[in-house]
């Protein structure tokens, strides 16, 4: 396992109905605390940091030719994942204070996915174990990064 103490604690008990997988209540944790958890090319379980790949070295190249781990490529994009507005909803640590809310949006003026230049295109999160504004905030602009 690539898993390394955090220094994250959860805030508050949290539950899972009966049949959730393992998997399923591990991705909660990890993302609503700004992780990514996946099995790498090894496949050891591994939990990094979610990272703004404009800001990140590439971790993987590929490429075709006698030296290339390739065959063949090529390249295609949708815009059907794009989004530019998060929305993050979460609960409250006190079970007396309402649901906690966070949110963040493209509005850079130089980004050709600016809210202003397509429309805004909303990714909705919901976690229960985001437990104040602040964290429902800061995850809302890690998912927006990446």
């Amino acid at each position: 396992m690539n898993i390394y103490p955090t220094g994250v604690l959860m805030k508050k008990d949290q539950t899972w109905e009966r049949d959730t997988t393992r998997w399923d209540i591990m991705k909660t944790i990890a993302e609503a605390n700004s992780f990514q958890l996946y099995f790498d090319a090894f496949g050891y379980l591994t939990l990094t940091p979610m990272e703004d790949p404009l800001l990140t070295p590439p971790s993987l190249v590929l490429s075709t030719g006698r030296w290339g781990n390739l065959v063949s490529s090529s390249v295609s994009a949708t815009d059907t994942e794009l989004f530019n507005h998060v929305t993050v909803m979460g609960e409250s640590s006190d079970s007396n204070m309402p649901l906690v809310y966070g949110e963040a949006s493209n509005t850079n003026p130089s980004s050709p996915s600016n809210v202003n230049r397509i429309g805004e295109r909303t990714h909705n999160v919901s976690s229960p174990l985001v437990t104040s504004e602040l964290q429902a905030t800061q995850l809302a602009q890690q998912i927006l990064s990446v």
